[in-house]
């Protein structure tokens, strides 16, 4: 899992740097705005389904008929919710997105393939959430990034190498075909799977339905926390000022990876172990994995204050060193988010996802009005301010939750060494 995420970062940091190469930043910053309309429709169009499936799939235990049930319950419904998504795309949602709201042209023009990446992101994430609810961690880390960003990393790089430069909507095919590779193979390794399991029985999609609809409107909400500010600012300013934002946005994603592994691999563990009564051993796990996330997350931050500007410069090019703000402010959002540990996962993992839902409003909403707010008078700080304030409240709210709903602790605490031992061997 460690191997698959590092090796997910390095794609990732890659990618990036060859995505300003060949776009230029106009295309850049739309390109970043195209791949949060993605991101939003495919989170809408899975109705939470990503994430009810690993609690239903982890649940069943000694019970296989269950968890084959959840898994073709969750692609039916999910079938259904990317076609209602991509009709609504095709039908003037993206145009209206596009024209009305970032004044795009280039994004008005780009439905058709927008509207197929939806599609693919929604099952691919689907596909790798099953793996998980398994605990096959190995083909979970595979399907959920892996995979797409090595095709989509050689496509980047074959560009680079015959034309130098590319087009807004080149790159966007090229991205939505890796997540389509990555979900055709996945699809195919948990139909196998899932065939071994036997005849589905008793969970129909009616019961997963109303398990997930809290939360499809938890991830939409929490759009308002992590996408937000990239729709306000790419509302109200030019598009060269989002491509800053967004390559600070990406490479900030580095101080929450070590959070990020964990909350891949502890799901599973949470549903069976809260289910189980073992809440003393799961909250000791729990702040383990808190205090091993911190320190890298701390060391990193460190460096992105201290020298963000040149960090920007030598990852992009010098005109994306005057990032080197936005990136101090979104650093210190994602340190609160690592410090308070795997709060969010744990309420969804035990089954109080109405109160998820309820902080997410919240915070959400927090978070697009202070953006609003900041937008027109300090441009990118400004919104990075209230990015990082909407995120370091949700998840302190989120904390605090936790303790109250489930009696568990999430956050850093000073590390012992069994307990380390225990986080590095959970799997056996």
């Amino acid at each position: 899992m460690l191997g698959g995420r590092l090796l997910s970062a390095a794609v990732v940091l890659f990618t990036n740097v060859l995505l300003a190469s060949v776009l230029s930043p106009a295309d850049l910053g739309a390109y970043f705005l195209a791949f949060t309309v993605v991101n939003v429709a495919g989170t809408i169009a899975l109705l939470g389904l990503h994430q009810t499936v690993v609690r239903l799939v982890a649940e069943s235990g000694d019970r296989p008929w269950r968890a084959a049930a959840a898994v073709r319950a969750s692609f039916v419904l999910a079938a259904l919710g990317c076609a209602a998504v991509g009709l609504a795309l095709a039908a003037g949602g993206n145009a209206w997105i596009a024209r009305r709201w970032f004044e795009s042209p280039a994004l008005a023009g780009a439905t058709i393939p927008i509207a197929v990446f939806v599609v693919a992101y929604a099952f691919r994430n689907l596909v790798a959430e099953s793996f998980r609810g398994f605990h096959d961690l190995r083909s979970a880390t595979l399907f959920s990034g892996v995979l797409s960003g090595v095709v989509f990393l050689a496509v980047l790089g074959a560009l680079r190498a015959t034309s130098g430069r590319s087009t807004f909507e080149v790159v966007l095919w090229a991205n939505a075909a890796a997540f389509l590779t990555a979900a055709a193979l996945g699809g195919l390794a948990l139909a196998r799977r899932v065939a071994a399991l036997g005849p589905a029985r008793g969970l129909g999609a009616g019961n997963v339905l109303r398990q997930t609809l809290p939360l499809l409107v938890v991830n939409a909400i929490a759009f308002c926390v992590t996408q937000a500010d990239l729709w306000v600012l790419g509302a109200y300013r030019p598009a060269q000022e989002v491509a800053l934002y967004g390559a600070a946005q990406r490479l900030v994603a580095l101080v929450a990876m070590p959070l990020a592994i964990v909350n891949l691999i502890v799901p599973p563990f949470v549903a069976e172990m809260y289910a189980g009564g073992r809440r003393h051993d799961l909250q000791r796990l729990l702040r383990a994995a808190a205090t091993a996330c911190g320190v890298p997350a701390a060391g990193v931050l460190a460096l992105f204050i201290a020298a963000g500007g040149p960090i920007l410069g030598f990852v992009y090019a010098d005109f994306y060193r005057s990032a080197a703000p936005v990136l101090a402010a979104l650093s210190v959002g994602y340190l609160v988010n690592v410090l308070t540990g795997s709060c969010g996962v744990t309420m969804t993992m035990t089954g109080h996802q109405t109160t998820v839902m309820t902080i997410a409003i919240a915070s959400g909403l927090l978070t697009l009005g202070l953006a609003l707010a900041a937008v027109k008078p300090f441009g990118p700080r400004g919104v990075a301010v209230a990015a990082a304030t909407g995120l370091a409240t949700h998840n302190v709210a989120m904390w605090l939750a936790t303790r109250r709903f489930t009696g568990l602790w999430t956050h850093v605490g000073v590390p012992r060494v069994e307990d380390l031992r225990r986080l590095v061997g959970v799997r056996r």
